[in-house]
């Protein structure tokens, strides 16, 4: 596991287009002291959300749509956030907007914030890329050891480095 390499222990989390709600829900299991925001435009997507976190103390959901600067709106009010994680939603927004709501999500930071993006990218470096395959790994982990409490991290890590797309 590897929470200590990118954040000690975060007191608020912000999970931006939170969908369903299991990346928010991962790193609540991770840190469960920390306060969670959930934010996406879709009222199913909160109730799906809002059943899987609903056991953590300190969660907030909220109808937010960060197309426009107006989720900030829903936002600021929980900031500073120690972690801001987004997962398969910003890629639908054009370049220029993406570009402005990184920079919205930069002002949200506490000192020493990260912002866990998981999209369809290339990381920049090989330490991007290293973080962002261990959480995944991680959470595939996690999820394999719903139905098979034997799951084997090395070898989920395996195939995951050697699927046919990587």
């Amino acid at each position: 596991m590897i929470k200590n390499a990118w954040s000690t222990s975060p007191k608020q989390i912000l999970n931006l287009g939170c969908g369903n709600g299991i990346l928010g829900e991962f790193l609540l299991k991770l840190f469960p002291p920390a306060s969670g925001l959930f934010l996406d435009f879709s009222d199913p997507m909160l109730e799906a959300a809002i059943e899987k976190v609903s056991r953590f103390p300190n969660i907030t959901a909220a109808k937010a749509d960060f197309a426009s600067p107006q989720w900030l709106d829903a936002a600021r009010p929980h900031a500073p956030f120690d972690i801001v994680m987004s997962g398969f939603a910003i890629h639908h927004q054009p370049d220029e907007r993406k570009r402005d709501l990184y920079a919205e999500v930069f002002d949200l930071f506490a000192p020493g914030g990260i912002f866990l993006n998981l999209e369809h990218v290339a990381y920049a470096t090989e330490a991007g890329q290293e973080l962002f395959d261990d959480f995944f790994i991680d959470h595939l982990h996690d999820f394999h050891r719903i139905s098979n409490a034997g799951a084997n991290r090395d070898a989920i890590a395996g195939n995951y480095y050697k699927r046919p797309d990587k």
